[in-house]
């Protein structure tokens, strides 16, 4: 089980319980608009998988230690940070 902390690029913030987080690039469906943004999906306890395209968002394993953090920035420029932790791969499979 995973923990998500995210903060709202307007100053909210949540903390969820989670089963899964995966980041993608997703390309705009806009004839000629080549620029991609970072969605950052996640799947709750019940199997709903969500997504976001702003803010930050921190990973936290069952001991509480950060293993992944996303700097998320639509629309403007993406500035995404990310830091691993041997143990995410098999907490997330």
């Amino acid at each position: 089980m995973l923990t998500i902390r995210m903060i709202h690029a307007d100053g909210g913030e949540e903390i969820l319980p989670v089963r899964r987080v995966e980041v993608r690039s997703v390309r705009p469906p806009v004839m000629g608009d080549s620029v991609s943004t970072d969605t950052l999906f996640y799947e709750m306890e019940d199997g709903t998988v969500l997504h976001t395209i702003e803010g930050t968002v921190y990973v936290m394993n069952d001991n509480g230690k950060t293993v992944a953090s996303y700097h998320l920035d639509y629309p403007g420029p993406l500035d995404r940070s990310i830091s691993k932790d041997k143990n995410i791969k098999s907490q997330v499979d």
